[in-house]
């Protein structure tokens, strides 16, 4: 599962979140004064069990630390993805560079937790992926198959992948003679899937007069189903509109779903999503149904605009149990959805 680090660090003292050592094995010990050097001898046992698996950078080709969440200790492997002048212009499309690299290490190691700083280290954005004790022994052997099957240690394999993705999410500089960044509007929606007891006001008539609240009024409430907008405007991208929603609600991003609009010549708006027309955007997760009322429940959310990590993702044996895997895309205004059956795609 992927989280906000910046959240992890603000929330620590009611959700435990400490770091026992830093990336040269040195312990840090919440307590401890400043200048006083603690052993491991002196910290908790789950946390002394979790030191016997530290190695240093050389092992897997990034920093090791060790560090507890809420009561569970394990090791953490920390990448501080470094930012210039230039990149730090554009750090929400490095973010997003960062995010992408996020899902692949989920697909890869699903009994990790993943954490996403923003600009959380002094060089910039910030990666850690917490694997508790119980999980080490599995990683281990996970992470010398991953050498294996890519040629590079974990550490030198997602530094690559985060530049490869850089290089194609950047845009090269606006030239000394434009104007103010063009801006797209953009609207915000919570999915349906995630939306609950929504209902609005459905009387023949209104007028100011009346408290549609009233009980004498309750028979004219309709409920609804669908996704609820919470965002319509201005925006340079769809991570701008993401990290705004992101300040107002503490839920994952993966249940927002961010559309362009496009004027068109008459005046008539239309909505795709942020990217080129007619491309695929994935989805796939755990649907239940509800034994009593109406629709279903749905977890284990995973989406990405890539066929092969979405079909990863979901026939991923060691990964979160998921019974179902879509695609959508616009075609000059029109939504074309398709679900994975028997080994192909099939129009519903």
């Amino acid at each position: 599962m992927i989280h906000s680090l910046n959240k992890a660090l603000l929330w620590r003292s009611i959700f435990p979140f400490y770091y026992w050592s830093n990336e040269e094995g040195e312990v840090l010990h919440p307590e401890a004064k400043e200048g006083e050097i603690r052993s491991v001898e002196e910290l908790p046992m789950h946390v002394r069990l979790a030191f016997q698996h530290f190695r240093p950078r050389t092992e897997y080709g990034v920093g090791m630390v060790v560090l507890s969440v809420n009561d569970d200790a394990g090791i953490g492997l920390n990448w501080a993805f470094e930012m210039d002048a230039e990149l730090r212009m554009r750090s929400r499309e490095v973010l997003d560079a960062v995010r992408i690299v996020a899902s692949r290490l989920e697909i890869s190691f699903p009994y990790a937790e993943i954490y996403i700083g923003e600009e959380t280290d002094p060089m910039g954005h910030e990666l850690l992926m917490f694997i508790p004790y119980k999980h080490i022994k599995r990683f281990r052997n996970d992470a010398t198959n991953f050498k294996i099957g890519n040629g590079k240690k974990i550490g030198s394999y997602v530094y690559d992948q985060f530049q490869n993705l850089v290089d194609s999410l950047t845009q090269p500089q606006v030239s000394a003679d434009a104007t103010e960044p063009k801006l797209d509007r953009y609207i915000g929606l919570i999915r349906g899937e995630f939306v609950r007891d929504a209902q609005f006001f459905n009387g023949e008539s209104f007028s100011d007069s009346i408290d549609i609240f009233d009980e004498e009024h309750e028979a004219c409430w309709t409920d609804v189903q669908g996704s609820i907008l919470v965002f319509d405007g201005p925006a340079a991208s769809e991570a701008e509109v993401l990290s705004r929603l992101a300040s107002l609600y503490s839920c994952s991003e993966n249940q927002f779903l961010v559309l362009r609009v496009n004027e068109s010549e008459s005046g008539a708006k239309k909505t795709q999503p942020h990217g080129k027309s007619g491309m695929w955007h994935y989805e796939t997760g755990r649907e239940t149904l509800e034994i009593l009322g109406s629709g279903s429940q749905y977890s284990n959310l995973f989406y990405t605009s890539s066929e092969v990590e979405a079909i990863a993702a979901f026939m991923d044996p060691n990964g979160p149990y998921r019974n179902y895997l879509m695609r959508r895309r616009y075609v000059q205004g029109h939504e074309e959805t398709q679900y994975w059956e028997d080994g192909q795609w099939i129009n519903k």
